[in-house]
């Protein structure tokens, strides 16, 4: 996955959670999440931290461009905490992705950049 504006890589090995064991799974029980790392949930506006071992990054993002798969950041929650009571939400977004904690502050990403799927 890249971000456009300077087209850093910010995540080189990302996980499409496509069928339902993958989004009902996802990263629950890991115990890392390394840099470069990345999950991203298609039609999807919600995520919890139920059973999570790990803080994480997440970045929920609307489609810009299907045929280019362009994204657009229409929010983004930086070291979320596992075990956090309530899910997070987003109703302007049509996916989720889910990374490492620190990748929003490293790459320095704002609502509206522009991601696109690689």
């Amino acid at each position: 996955m890249q971000l456009l504006r300077n087209q850093a890589v910010i995540a080189e090995e990302l996980i499409v959670a496509d069928s339902f064991m993958k989004r009902f799974f996802g990263l629950m029980g890991r115990r890392n999440f390394l840099s470069g790392q990345g999950m991203y949930f298609p039609q999807c506006q919600s995520v919890h931290m139920w059973f999570m071992r790990i803080p994480l990054d997440i970045i929920f993002v609307k489609t810009v461009d299907t045929s280019n798969k362009k994204l657009i950041i229409t929010s983004l929650h930086s070291s979320v905490r596992p075990w956090k009571l309530f899910p997070l939400l987003d109703l302007k977004a049509k996916a989720v992705l889910e990374l490492p904690m620190g990748t929003i502050s490293h790459f320095d990403l704002i609502e509206g950049d522009q991601l696109c799927i690689s």
